[in-house]
């Protein structure tokens, strides 16, 4: 059997990300990244042999999600290797974070506080008689009311 050529697999996976949802692909590449990262933890190169397989998918999840738990003893069962992956995998999990919370306020439209009625109509929008609706400066920003 002959297989595709790297552009054509390349192409086809590229086709296959654009098919999934903002949170589809969130969780997705988190559970690959959590999945690359066990498999590095536990092994010899980042950790001593008394860090299995569960040790480390805990310790790599906990990074990830920025929970900041762990059962193994970060500074006497990890290699500087170890460390420096697992520094990696929490700003990784911090840059996610602050991504995917920018993301949603950014869908969810202009932030306004409370002090600017954010629970009522917009500040600018004020009526004057009859049907008719005209912007006026708020006195809060620099206008007459």
């Amino acid at each position: 059997m002959k297989s595709l050529p790297l552009s054509r697999r390349w192409g086809a996976l590229q086709s296959w990300r654009h098919q999934l949802t903002v949170p589809q692909f969130t969780v997705i590449t988190g559970l690959i990244v959590i999945a690359l990262g066990t498999l590095l933890m536990a092994s010899s190169l980042c950790s001593q042999d008394s860090v299995g397989l569960w040790e480390a998918l805990f310790t790599v999840t906990s990074a990830i999600t920025v929970t900041g738990l762990s059962i193994i003893d970060v500074g006497q069962e990890l290699t500087l290797v170890g460390q420096l992956l697992l520094l990696a995998l929490l700003i990784t999990g911090g840059l996610g974070l602050m991504a995917i919370t920018t993301s949603a306020g950014v869908r969810a439209g202009p932030y306004r506080s409370a002090h600017q009625g954010g629970s009522g109509p917009h500040p600018r929008r004020v009526r004057r008689g009859g049907n008719r609706s005209h912007l006026q400066r708020h006195p809060d920003h620099g206008g007459a009311a």
